[in-house]
């Protein structure tokens, strides 16, 4: 008995692709569930030989009639993303492929978004699921994570596995799931110690924005300032300390429109920890420790100066303050040449009349 050989693709929009061997169609389908992805069907007329390129994933054996459709993509779900009939080119096929790719994606973040299935979902496993597969789409999962700790069985809540997984999800600072997650301060350690350090930074550095973040809404200073001492905690050096302590507090004004706070902060705030920076050491530094573009310390230096350049450009109608921005300006330039940079540059010497 012949079998049916299909692609199966991806979930993301950079494809890849396997190929597997099926006895049926409905277990390929499964595969693809299983996977998050989607498979690739395509009809040949018995006796014909393989087709080339895209097309010799299609064996040439396939007796299953597909009505009349040459080709098709499908999910998990049985759910047609994209069906072609008629004479079929590659071009076609990888046309078909793009779309059925951003409506697999479509679908899949809807039903992410479904209420009934979010705030019926009690089950500890269900909402794990569920809240990882959010957390990839880049989709919000602090509520269900409060979901999630109030519905834990007492034995499992302060499981080192149960531990790890709430981590990894980076909980707002204060929320139910943090203060499980540090209630005990040996497992915490633990747990903490088994990650690997990109996990660690990452779990940091979102805890701070997601924090801040929910400050600016909430428009709670003391949500801020608990964000600002957790980031300054995470440094070392007393000068990092407050560094990432103002730093925090300067986002906060920011994103709630305090304009006075913001200018005030912010005026010295660069000046005192990125102006002393020289722009030619830092790119002989860059250069000596061979780092690409996206980690470059001029580039970042340059681009938190030119932040804070726009910002009280955009803030701001005293021309005092536009001098100080377009000192950052200049530097931020000097640091990093970008389009953006020369731009506010331009803009800010353009207020003030400076050549």
């Amino acid at each position: 008995m012949k079998k049916l050989l299909v692609l199966l693709l991806a979930a993301s929009q950079a494809a890849t692709a396997q190929k597997f061997w099926a006895p049926t169609q409905q277990e390929a389908l499964a595969k693809a569930d299983s996977a998050k992805g989607m498979i690739f069907i395509c009809a040949t007329q018995p006796g014909k030989p393989a087709m080339d390129s895209v097309k010799r994933y299609c064996a040439a054996g396939v007796r299953q009639k597909m009505g009349d459709t040459t080709f098709a993509f499908k999910n998990g779900d049985e759910t047609a993303l994209y069906a072609h009939s008629g004479p079929t080119t590659d071009d076609q096929i990888i046309a078909g492929l793009l779309i059925a790719q951003d409506r697999n994606i479509a679908i899949r973040q809807r039903k992410l978004f479904e209420s009934e299935r979010i705030l019926g979902d009690t089950d500890e496993n269900k909402l794990e699921y569920i809240i990882a597969e959010r957390t990839k789409e880049h989709l919000q999962t602090d509520s269900l994570l409060e979901v999630y700790v109030n519905n834990l069985p007492e034995d499992s809540a302060t499981s080192r596995q149960t531990l790890r997984f709430l981590a990894l999800q980076a909980p707002i600072l204060n929320s139910l799931a943090n203060q499980l997650l540090r209630q005990d301060p040996q497992k915490f350690t633990e747990v903490w110690n088994s990650l690997s350090i990109a996990d660690r930074v990452r779990i940091n550095n979102e805890v701070i924005e997601k924090t801040v973040q929910k400050a600016a809404i909430d428009t709670n200073e003391d949500e801020a300032t608990l964000a600002a001492t957790f980031a300054a905690g995470t440094n070392q050096s007393p000068i990092a300390k407050v560094r990432a302590f103002q730093g925090i507090k300067l986002e906060y004004f920011y994103n709630t429109g305090d304009t006075l706070r913001f200018l005030e902060l912010a005026g010295t705030y660069y000046d005192r920890f990125l102006m002393h920076l020289d722009a030619d050491s830092l790119k002989t530094e860059d250069s000596l420790h061979h780092r690409p573009e996206a980690f470059s310390v001029a580039r970042f230096v340059g681009e938190q100066l030119n932040k804070g350049a726009e910002r009280v450009d955009e803030m701001s109608k005293d021309p005092r303050n536009w001098r100080q921005a377009l000192t950052w300006a200049d530097e931020a330039v000097a640091m990093y040449p970008s389009d953006k940079a020369k731009e506010t540059q331009n803009r800010l010497r353009a207020k003030l009349k400076t050549p």
